[in-house]
C-alpha cells in the first residue's frame, strides 16, 4: 500500500532491474516484420514442444512463451530452443523434446528409479570425516564490490572433499560381500589390486553361483554403499 510522504531519491552508479516480465502485446511485432503467422493465447505466444511457434522457423520461449516465469525455466527454455534450433536447420525432425510443463530439462534424462537413501547405507565401514569449509571473503571486501564471495577450494581441499562420497548404490570392488558370504558363493573375477577403471564396472569383478546361494541376505545387508538388492524370485508367471 502506497503511504504517503514516504517515497525518497537515492544516488546510484547502476540500476539492475529484477522483476516479474510480461509479454507486451504489439511490442514484439515490429522485430520480426512482419509477424503473421504468429498465434498468441493468454498473452502467450504459442508454441511446441520444441518452442516452434506456428510460424515456420521462428522459436521463442522463456515469459514470452512460458508461463513459469522462474530462472530455471528461462534456462532451460533458452537450452531446448538451441537444440531444436540446431535440428531445424539440419533439416531433422523436431521430436524427443520432454513436455514443457513437466520438466525443465530441454531433453529427457535417464534416472534409475531406485534411489539410495542414507538409512539404506552401512555405516559401520564408513569414518565420520569433518566437512572442509570453504573460505569467502570478508564482509568489509564484499561491499565493496561485485567480485566473487565464495574463495574456492585448493587442490588439496577439492580432494579431501571428494574423499567423504559414500559412492551410494555403486560397487566399489570392496570385497565385504565376498568376504561375509556363508556359502562361498560369490567368486572374484578379477584379483585385488583393481584398477580404478575396473571399479567404475559397478560390481563387474564379482559372480553370484546361484546353485550355491540361498538367499540369505547377508551380502545385501552388509554391502557398505547399498550396490546389492534382493528381489523374490517369481518361479511361475501366469
Amino acid at each position: 500500500m502506497p503511504i504517503a510522504g514516504s517515497e525518497y531519491a537515492l544516488e546510484v552508479d547502476t540500476v539492475i532491474p529484477a522483476i516479474a516480465q510480461e509479454l507486451e502485446d504489439g511490442s514484439w511485432k515490429p522485430a520480426l516484420s512482419p509477424a503473421e503467422g504468429l498465434k498468441v493465447e493468454g498473452g502467450r505466444i504459442v508454441i511446441d514442444e520444441a518452442g516452434l511457434t506456428t510460424r515456420e522457423g521462428v522459436f521463442a520461449g522463456g515469459d514470452v512463451a512460458t508461463p513459469f516465469g522462474t530462472v530455471a525455466h528461462a534456462v532451460g527454455s533458452g537450452k531446448r530452443a538451441a537444440l531444436a534450433i540446431d535440428e531445424y536447420l539440419r533439416g531433422e525432425e523436431l521430436s524427443g523434446f520432454p513436455p514443457l510443463d513437466e520438466t525443465v530439462h530441454a531433453l529427457p534424462r535417464d534416472i534409475d528409479p531406485s534411489i539410495v537413501r542414507f538409512e539404506d547405507l552401512n555405516l559401520a565401514y564408513f569414518d565420520e570425516l569433518e566437512r572442509t569449509e570453504q573460505p569467502q571473503k570478508s564482509v568489509e571486501e564484499r561491499v565493496r564490490g561485485f567480485k566473487e564471495v565464495n574463495l574456492g577450494f585448493s587442490e588439496e581441499e577439492a580432494q579431501a572433499e571428494a574423499e567423504r562420497c559414500f559412492s551410494c548404490g555403486t560397487c566399489n570392488l570392496c570385497d565385504t560381500c565376498f568376504t561375509f558370504c556363508p556359502d562361498v558363493a560369490i567368486a572374484r573375477l578379477v584379483s585385488p589390486p583393481y584398477p580404478m577403471s575396473l571399479a567404475r564396472l559397478n560390481g563387474a569383478g564379482y559372480e553370484v553361483n546361484y546353485d550355491y546361494c540361498k538367499g540369505c541376505g547377508v551380502c545385501a545387508e552388509e554391502c557398505p554403499r547399498f550396490a546389492i538388492s534382493i528381489q523374490e524370485e517369481i518361479r511361475w508367471k501366469k
